[in-house]
């Protein structure tokens, strides 16, 4: 910083000789020269440092105000002042009132990384980041015993409805360390700040809630009555509450505030009032399950066992009723009920377990129809039926809550494939009558099902019939275009033309435009494959009439609409929408978005045989892993339309890309060039791309779609090389329902290709594999069950975790451990198992911690890299509980292993992860190493309230790495310099 400072008023001097030499000493031009030499300095200068910037600024400031006190009758003074001439780019005005300032911010946050983050959640309105960045920022300074700055912070920089909370938590600091005297007064200031929360429908709850909070703090203070004072006043705001679901919210959180402070007997009259006005209210849609409510309700009040009969008896719903007993077990451990808690956690894990019973019969009788469908498909009718027969075992066999609907619907589609018109007839009745035990969220999936099946087997009236069940236009227009287009097939185009018109009006009751032009276009579409090319063209201009007058119409719709004048024939007006499409691109702030728009913007180009048009749109693309996909897919269009010599030349260059070593293409990416190449006929290329893949449920897939590409362009042999490859990757797999899907896929391929007895053979493997347990799962019921399902099933494995938890919180620590043994994916159970660990070695069990930490270590092994890596920030949490627990050398260890695993990402977030740990660590240099290269991978994130995030936990691993020598506060200021930059170059949320 001093080098830079020197080289700065070096400049200065430079400028400062000519002028002496031009003017006589007193006249105010060379004031006003010296003032812009020096602004101009500072401005060079900001480019390396704020803080050298600074004092120039400044100084430059003076120089003008020692010209206005000279010379205040001079004509150059007047001519400043009236803004007519400017000094450098700015009026006087600008450069005092608002670039000084801002100079002055940036320089003091360059020295303090704490003062960077504040600068980062001002600019960034995003409220959740904010109010989380915000009160980082002001405990961070109350650690630090910078008690002016922290109130200054939360003074000035909260927002009025967090403000009480964070002055609670420096109250609180301020009692630990014995400053009751200015604890004291905090309280009093939150309480202050909780009743400036205005009085209104938006903010009484919030302001009911947090007076509840000082009230609970009053009295832990020692001061009783005063806290049975603020919380009437909490009940009295929460009773003006005008919605019944939010003034039950609120009076659910005054009755907690009366059950801290050991005022239970009031607590308990108002958690009846809440249960009252949840059990009367009218506000299910949109809103968490009253019942859940009214079962939460009687919990806070301690009596469970209303809680858990509310719970089991109320329907079925998407969310789950383990989930729910989970909350209530939540509830139990934070009102201390340690041993209901238990009881309540071991309930939900034995609901999930029934659930995930359910879902393992049904997975695999959905299996089994699937595989019926195969075999209908290679003529193997008898087969099919006797899978058929064994899937409605499997079903018979669920005792319970369980959405039968679905599955009858299913069975229907598969005895129609089957022929079996009068089974299926029979099955479809069955689904209708069971259609109300389905969960809510589910029943117009179902419909659609049933009037799906209804078609398949030609009652086309019982499918119309279904229409008046559906609650949605969506589910209705559905319907009508899907036996539109069976009448169409049957040769009943009027029937079909009626349907199609009444399709159409069902659009006018659509509330999402995007999905209304999406419908406009299947109808457009459906008329153009009756030959109807007049009325799609009329539907096709109405749409863009509407997409006109609608601010919300997306890129997509302008492509949907692009594809309909496309299938028309009408390809100059499909021209004219793309080129609106390519401007609507302009104004995209997220760049995924943009690419993936541009990207079909360039094929649809492509289509209209625009195709130097199309190589300028993608041109555009970013991201070199979507560019070589778009060159793929666009390769693929001009190979299908005879342009073989210009497909050759894209997929070529596509190759470049997916091939060079020196590009980082993210893994998503190459299936899709590997697909598209193999379309557009370059198969030994797609090969090479798809044995980069490294996921099996992805390359598996690909491999297969690749055999047919070679079959269907008469290379029968190199298609059927693939399917040992295909064959042997499958039978690698646990889940035995992948690999009957998969094994599936090979029996259609087979018996395509005349090959009836491979067809077979493999069939038969899928249908074992399909009944087939994973193996090793000879223990407890519930470890069978979840071995079996829960590798699929992330929902579950985010509720293990969250039970995990549940026992850390009322200190079961066996019983957590137990829980984290049955979470079947490595890194779900490493983060479970480490939670445990940590919450070991806080209280001081650190032998068991230990051994924790080695078996989190081991799992973390198996995790998968990828380009956004969850394993360098798992090896990096280890390694802080490490460090936790004195074990620096291992913590090192693990810590050096997170940081090799960060070296070929291309996300910031792993790098700030381990930056974080290893700061905690003690390793200083370390961590701002991991930070300098955090800023300079590429940010695939390209969303600026992402990027903002970013910055700000940048900015604060930086205050826990800026501790040591002076060399590392000059790394310190460096990395600050360039988060800074980074940040101004965000657009301003404000």
């Amino acid at each position: 910083m001093i080098q830079i400072a020197k080289a700065a008023i070096a400049s200065f001097l430079g400028v400062f000789v000519l002028a002496s030499l031009l003017f006589a000493e007193s006249d105010p031009n060379i004031l006003f020269l010296e003032a812009s030499a020096l602004l101009n300095s500072a401005q060079e200068t900001e480019r390396e440092s704020y803080s050298a910037a600074y004092p120039l600024y400044e100084a430059s400031i003076q120089k003008l105000e020692a010209l206005f006190s000279e010379f205040p009758d001079s004509s150059l003074v007047a001519e400043i002042s009236k803004g007519k001439i400017l000094v450098g780019p700015y009026k006087l005005d600008q450069l005092r009132e608002l670039i000084l300032p801002q100079a002055k911010k940036r320089a003091d946050a360059e020295e303090n990384p704490l003062e960077v983050a504040l600068l980062i959640a001002e600019k960034k309105a995003d409220p959740a980041y904010r109010g989380y960045a915000i009160r980082g920022v002001a405990l961070r300074y109350a650690e630090e015993r910078k008690d002016e700055r922290a109130l200054e912070v939360a003074l000035t920089k909260t927002w009025r409805g967090q403000r009480p909370g964070l002055l609670l938590d420096l109250s609180e600091n301020y009692a630990k360390r014995g400053l009751i005297e200015k604890a004291s007064g905090l309280l009093a200031l939150a309480l202050e700040s909780a009743e400036a929360i205005p009085g209104t429908q938006d903010t009484l709850e919030i302001r009911a809630s947090q007076l509840a909070a000082v009230a609970n703090a009053y009295v832990k203070a020692g001061k009783k009555e005063k806290g049975l004072a603020i919380i009437a006043r909490a009940n009295e705001d929460a009773l003006q509450i005008e919605h019944a679901y939010y003034r039950g919210r609120a009076l659910s959180s005054v009755a907690e505030g009366y059950l801290k402070i050991g005022e239970d007997e009031r607590a308990s009259k108002l958690f009846s009032d809440v249960i009252q006005i949840m059990k009367n209210g009218n506000f299910e849609f949109g809103y968490p399950s009253k019942a859940l409510v009214i079962a939460e309700s009687y919990a806070r009040a301690g009596m469970y066992d209303k809680a858990i009969e509310i719970i089991h008896n109320q329907p079925p719903s998407n969310r789950g009723k383990e989930w729910d007993l989970l909350d209530v077990g939540k509830i139990a451990a934070l009102r201390g009920d340690r041993a209901r808690a238990d009881e309540i956690f071991r309930m939900a894990l034995q609901v999930t377990g029934d659930s995930l019973s359910l879902q393992m019969n049904e997975q695999t009788a959905k299996i089994l129809v699937g595989l019926a469908s195969v075999s209908t498909k290679i003529g193997e009718e008898k087969i099919a039926l006797d899978l058929l027969s064994q899937a409605a075992e499997t079903m018979a066999q669920i005792k319970g809550d369980h959405d039968e609907a679905r599955f009858f619907a299913e069975m229907a589609l598969g005895y129609s494939e089957a022929g079996e018109r009068e089974k299926a007839s029979h099955l479809l009745s069955k689904a209708l009558d069971s259609i109300d035990r389905t969960p809510g969220g589910s029943k117009d999936y179902v419909l659609g099902k049933i009037a799906s099946g209804y078609i398949k087997i030609g009652r086309y009236h019982d499918a119309l019939q279904i229409i008046r069940l559906k609650d949605s236009p969506y589910g209705r227009a559905s319907i009508l275009l899907e036996v539109a287009a069976a009448l169409g097939g049957d040769s009943q185009r009027e029937g079909a033309m009626e349907l199609l018109s009444q399709a159409a009006k069902e659009t006018d009751a659509m509330d999402s435009m995007d999905l209304r032009l999406y419908w406009l276009l299947q109808i457009a579409n459906a008329y153009a494959e009756l030959g109807e090319k007049q009325k799609a063209s009329n539907l096709l201009a109405y749409a863009v009439d509407l997409s006109h007058t609608s601010e919300h119409s997306s890129s997509r719709s302008f492509h949907r609409l692009a594809d309909g004048y496309i299938k028309i024939g009408i390809l100059e007006k499909a021209s004219q929408i793309l080129s609106k499409a390519l401007h609507a691109t302009e104004t995209m702030r997220d760049q995924y978005e943009r690419n993936n728009s541009l990207t079909d913007i360039a094929i649809r180009f492509v289509q209209i045989d625009q195709v130097t048009r199309a190589m300028e749109v993608a041109d555009l693309i970013k991201d070199d892993g979507k560019k070589a996909e778009a060159f793929s897919k666009m390769a693929a269009t001009l190979e299908h339309a005879g342009n073989e010599t210009k497909a050759t030349e894209l997929a070529a260059a596509a190759l470049a890309i997916a091939e060079n070593p020196n590009l980082p293409i993210d893994p998503w990416h190459l299936p899709n060039i590997a697909e598209a190449l193999g379309e557009a006929g370059h198969l030994k290329g797609a090969e090479r791309i798809a044995e980069k893949v490294q996921d099996p449920n992805k390359k598996i897939p690909l491999l297969l779609e690749l055999s047919r590409i070679y079959m269907g362009r008469d290379k029968k042999a190199e298609g059927v090389e693939l399917l040992p490859k295909v064959l042997a990757m499958a039978q690698t797999l646990n889940d035995g329902s992948s690999r009957a899907i998969w094994l599936g896929e090979i029996a259609q391929i087979w018996a395509k290709e005349g090959e009836r007895k491979k067809a077979l053979q493999m069939l038969t493997q899928a249908r074992e594999a399909s009944l087939q347990p994973p193996p090793g799962t000879d223990g407890n019921f519930l470890t069978r069950i979840f071995a079996k399902v829960l590798p699929r099933s992330k929902l579950h494995h985010d509720l293990l975790t969250s039970v995990v938890e549940g026992y850390v919180t009322i200190n079961k620590s066996d019983l957590a451990i137990e829980t984290a043994s049955l979470i079947g994916k490595p890194y779900e159970k490493s983060r479970a198992l480490l939670r445990v660990a940590k919450h070991l070695a806080e209280t001081g069990r650190e032998t068991q911690a230990l051994s924790l930490l080695a078996q989190a270590h081991r799992l973390a092994h198996e995790v998968k890299s990828a380009w956004y890596s969850e394993k360098s920030p798992l090896l990096a949490d280890i390694a802080g509980v490490y460090f936790q627990v004195n074990e620096r050398t291992k913590g090192r260890e693990i810590l050096s292993e997170a940081i090799l695993e960060t070296k070929a990402l291309s996300y910031p977030g792993p790098f700030i992860s381990v930056a974080f740990a290893a700061a905690g660590g003690g390793e200083q240099e370390k961590a701002l190493d991991l930070l300098i290269q955090a800023l300079h991978v590429p940010n695939n994130s390209n969303v600026d309230w992402v990027k903002a995030i970013q910055l700000g936990e940048m900015a604060f691993a930086a205050s826990d790495a800026s501790r040591g020598t002076s060399q590392l506060k000059n790394k310190t200021r460096t990395l600050l310099h360039e988060i800074i930059k980074e940040a101004e170059a965000l657009e301003d949320d404000r």
